[in-house]
């Protein structure tokens, strides 16, 4: 007959490794900067104080970092991770995960699957990766990245940065000066409704194309080539070069004269 699964697993004040068994575990570091792994199971790491190192492992798993410099990788499976206090990377790995970096300048990673991610305080670093993702950046001046996928990005209070990726993706600035960046992989036609939108674009903000848009259709023209059509709040934003066109829904103040090519 088998053993229930061990209740829990508590560290020191000292800086440790823990291990978790195959069942669902419930592991406290306390403190020193630990190293702790849940294994199979949906388990419950807390790193507590210290710089520390959870990983989830396989299952459905919560981690949270506690105070100090921590780095959180869910594992396989649907994870839930808090970064605490201090400048956090969490890394969400496969699954449908749910990211919050609290306080501090953190790095947000959700990587396959449909996730959702918030920076919370501090300028933070968000990246969705594959899958349809919501990237919120929250206070600070922040850069999101929504990757692969249909995604959505919000930049909150700050200067923030947003870049949609591959995929017909939803632009928030929120408040501040934010800048919306374009590369070579976006791609966007408003006649299929199959473009990227901005969804509160104001006087202080910019379009940034990246320099694939910088020829025109015959290659010899050393200026961007756009046209901004429309009217009142609602805009379209048609780029053409000689790598394509790319065209994008503008929802809010004339971008005329707020673009520019990189």
């Amino acid at each position: 007959m088998e053993k229930c699964a061990m209740p829990a697993i508590t560290g020191t004040s000292s800086s440790e490794v823990l291990n978790g068994t195959r069942f669902n575990d419930k592991i406290s570091g306390l403190g020193g900067n630990d190293k702790i792994n849940g294994g199979v199971g949906n388990d419950h790491l807390d790193g507590g104080k210290g710089n520390d190192h959870l990983d989830g492992g396989k299952g459905n798993d919560y981690l949270s970092g506690g105070a100090g410099r921590d780095h959180l990788d869910g594992g396989i499976g649907n994870d839930r991770l808090h970064g605490g206090s201090g400048n956090d990377r969490l890394d969400g790995g496969g699954g449908n995960d749910y990211l919050h970096g609290d306080g501090g300048n953190d790095y947000l990673h959700g990587g396959a699957g449909n996730d959702k991610l918030y920076g919370g305080a501090g300028n933070d670093k968000l990246y969705g990766d594959k899958g349809i993702d919501l990237l919120d950046g929250g206070k600070g001046n922040d850069l999101l990245d929504g990757g692969a996928g249909n995604d959505t990005l919000k930049g909150g209070l700050g200067n923030d940065t947003l870049k949609g990726g591959a995929g017909v993706d939803h632009l928030y600035g929120g408040d501040g000066a934010d800048t919306y960046y374009f590369g070579k992989t976006d791609t966007g036609d408003a006649h299929q409704s199959k473009a990227d939108t901005i969804h509160d674009f104001s006087a202080n903000d910019t379009i940034k194309m990246e320099g694939h848009y910088d020829y025109a259709a015959g290659g010899n023209a050393a200026v961007g080539q756009y046209s901004v059509t429309g009217s009142g709040s609602e805009w379209t934003v048609s780029f053409h070069g000689a790598d394509g066109y790319h065209d994008i829904h503008v929802d809010g103040a004339d971008p005329t004269g707020h673009i520019a090519f990189v």
